[in-house]
């Protein structure tokens, strides 16, 4: 499958490069990109036996920023094809600094996109609708994937935010086919050879990379994602899913044993209805999302070889969502589910933590792309270990969102 898709793009490639392919004035470069800023504070909190209460070590508020600059630009050439290319560089200091970084060449047979960008899974996925997000967007609050948390369920246990639109190799550098939308149905394709990101020349001396050298890396990374959206008499309807497989696991050799060792898998799903009700409209949507084989555990075994253990986990989560918007205004409502075997430590399988969070928020639209939010939530989570570590906290903040 790797070398029909490698060899198909490269025919592709080729056949673009024949014939009068020239416009008179190039690529212009635009600038754009998005601002959020947030305040906001957890109070009435209650932490079982944790660092977080016995140590007082955490803030009762803060403020938070996430901001993105995005340089683009395309052209339309003279044979009708677009070309156009896109950076993205986080607003405050990163690992990541550039986000992503990709180059794109579209017409009727769909896009052909090359560079740091996401699985296709990710591509397409929708999440749950909240007051602060409709659609496949990104949004400012909410119990699934909110950009700004003020909860510290992180610091108990698992990450911050139940999630179900990731995909594997996050922005890792690949190749991406999206179709054409035909009916409202379109699908998208994308290959990763590796899990790194920024990939530029040699590494190591390698021109394709060594695959002996990486800590358990995922690679050889597949993902596929189909979506259906389309109006019927005054309601809209999305549904779709995707999934992604990592088909080899990198590492050390001389140091580690991973025969054995199971490959990532990621799915997801979702669905959303919207319909015309008062004066305004009213979204409805849930998503699900579940990433399999997650390594959990490093042990010795009993020849002295280090080997992977318990790397069966699976985290899932269940999220639901419904947003009721009448002119400026947008109130709406969403829970989040998740369920994590990975974060247990042992080769229990069965004792899951579980991160329940609920939240109501709403925005205000100022202006063309200026809006302020506002939310107030509850999260639950419960430590699987039996070290009590349970914790459970009410949050609210406000926010501000600029797009540019």
């Amino acid at each position: 499958m790797k070398h029909l898709l490698l060899g198909t793009t490269a025919l592709v490639a080729a056949g673009l490069m024949v014939g009068e392919a020239y416009a008179a004035d190039g690529v212009k470069l635009g600038i754009g990109g998005r601002y959020y800023g947030a305040y906001g504070s957890h109070f009435d909190t209650q932490d079982d036996d944790s660092a977080v209460e016995t140590g007082n070590v955490d803030r009762g508020d803060v403020v938070k920023q996430d901001i993105e600059v995005h340089f683009a630009g395309e052209v339309v050439l003279d044979n009708g094809l677009t070309v156009g290319a896109r950076s993205e560089l986080e607003g405050q200091v990163s690992a990541d600094q550039i986000d992503a970084a990709f180059a794109y060449i579209s017409g009727g047979f769909g896009e052909f996109r090359l560079g740091d960008t996401a699985d296709a899974l990710a591509q397409l996925c929708y999440v749950s609708p909240s007051g602060t997000r409709i659609g496949p967007g990104g949004g400012m609050f909410g119990a699934e994937s909110a950009t700004f948390v003020f909860h510290n369920v992180g610091f108990a246990g698992y990450g911050a935010t139940n999630g179900t639109c990731y995909g594997i190799s996050s922005n890792a550098t690949k190749l991406v086919y999206f179709s054409p939308t035909f009916g409202g149905f379109h699908f998208a394709l994308s290959y990763a050879p590796d899990g790194t990101e920024d990939t530029r020349n040699t590494a190591g001396g390698f021109g394709t990379r060594g695959d002996d050298s990486i800590f358990f890396q995922d690679s050889e990374i597949y993902s596929v994602a189909a979506s259906f959206a389309q109006d019927f008499n005054g309601v809209s309807v999305a549904v779709g899913g995707g999934a992604s497989w990592s088909f080899d696991n990198e590492t050390v050799s001389i140091l580690f044993d991973t025969d054995e060792l199971k490959k990532r898998e990621e799915y997801q799903a979702y669905a959303q209805v919207g319909f015309g009700l008062g004066d305004g409209t009213l979204t409805v949507g849930g998503a699900w999302g579940l990433r399999s084989n997650i390594l959990d555990n490093i042990a010795i075994t009993g020849g002295g070889g280090l080997a992977a253990v318990d790397d069966d986990n699976d985290d899932t989560v269940w999220a639901a969502g419904v947003a009721y918007g009448v002119d400026a205004w947008t109130i709406g409502a969403s829970a989040s589910f998740g369920s994590y075997e990975s974060v247990c430590g042992g080769i229990d399988d069965g004792c899951d933590d579980e991160h329940d969070a609920y939240v109501i928020d709403g925005a205000y639209a100022l202006g063309p792309g200026i809006g302020l939010g506002a939310m107030v939530g509850y999260d639950e989570y419960e430590d699987g270990t039996g070290n009590d570590e349970d914790y459970d906290a009410w949050t609210g903040g406000v926010g501000l969102y600029i797009g540019f």
